[in-house]
């Protein structure tokens, strides 16, 4: 009977030893993740324009040059492309920007999830180029809201 509860003990041992591990490569990822991220330069609203940081993208009348001509479907393809960026996801790309019958640069951009993929194309100027280089480079983390940078332009004019 002894022998039952010594290999009782022995396999609740191994069971902690084993969930002790796994919370330590867990809280290892957590910490190699937060690391990673505090290198990154966070993109917001407050951080876009140049004249507000020194990284930011681009400046104020470039941002509004392309709010003043961008189209319907484009309008929703940026909003896109900075959902999937604020989420995180993993974006593919060409890798130089096409040109249209029209003059205008683009990029087809696929996001892969779970069940199925994501793939429109974007119009892109130097702005958003540097924007989606530097997210995929992992240059960037991007908390970026673009009816709160919207606002923040047009309201300081």
């Amino acid at each position: 009977m002894s022998t039952n509860t010594e290999g009782n003990n022995e396999l609740q041992g191994r069971n902690s030893i084993i969930e002790r591990i796994l919370a330590d490569q867990t809280q290892t990822k957590e910490e190699v993740k937060a690391q990673g991220d505090s290198n990154k330069i966070l993109i917001t609203h407050e951080t876009y324009l140049t004249e507000d940081s020194e990284d930011g993208i681009e400046n104020e009348g470039c941002f509004m040059d392309r709010m003043a001509t961008i189209s319907e479907n484009s309008l929703k393809a940026l909003e896109k492309v900075i959902q999937l960026m604020n989420d995180g996801k993993r974006i593919n790309t060409t890798a130089f920007p096409s040109i249209d019958k029209a003059g205008n640069a683009y990029q087809w951009l696929t996001c892969h999830s779970l069940n199925g993929s994501i793939e429109f194309k974007l119009p892109t100027d130097a702005g958003i180029e540097k924007l989606l280089t530097g997210y995929i480079n992992g240059t960037y983390k991007v908390n970026l809201s673009l009816e709160k940078l919207y606002n923040k332009v047009t309201t300081a004019v």
